[in-house]
C-alpha cells in the first residue's frame, strides 16, 4: 500500500529542488497570513467590508482582495487597517521575534 504525499512534503520537495518555488511558496504564505489578519481585525471590530473600506478610504473590492490574499499589502495599507479597526501596527524584526524573520501584528 502506498502512502499519499502530504502538501507539506510536496512543498518541501519542490522548494528544495527550485529556489524560486521556495520564494513563491513563502510569499503565498505571507499573503495568506496577512489576509487572515485583515479578516480577523475587521470581524473583531464588527465591520463589514464596505464599512472598513469607507474608514480606510478604499473600495469594498480592495478589502475583498486583501482578505482573499490576492494582494500583498504595503506597510501604509496595514497602518490604515490598524487605524480603521482601532488597533496599532507593530513590526518586529530579528531578535524581537526570536528568529531571523519579520513579524507583523496589531495591538489594542
Amino acid at each position: 500500500m502506498t502512502r499519499n504525499t502530504t502538501w507539506e512534503e510536496l512543498r518541501a520537495q519542490r522548494s528544495a529542488d527550485d529556489p524560486e518555488a521556495h520564494e513563491a511558496y513563502e510569499q503565498a504564505r505571507i499573503d495568506f497570513e496577512l489576509a487572515q489578519l485583515a479578516y480577523d481585525l475587521r470581524k473583531r471590530a464588527g465591520l463589514t467590508q464596505k464599512e472598513l473600506a469607507a474608514r480606510m478610504g478604499t473600495t469594498q473590492s480592495a478589502i475583498a482582495r486583501l482578505e482573499g490574499g490576492g494582494t500583498t499589502p504595503t506597510i501604509e495599507l496595514l497602518k490604515r487597517l490598524g487605524e480603521a479597526t482601532g488597533t496599532k501596527l507593530v513590526l518586529a524584526v530579528g531578535e524581537d521575534v526570536g528568529t531571523d524573520a519579520m513579524q507583523v501584528r496589531f495591538a489594542s
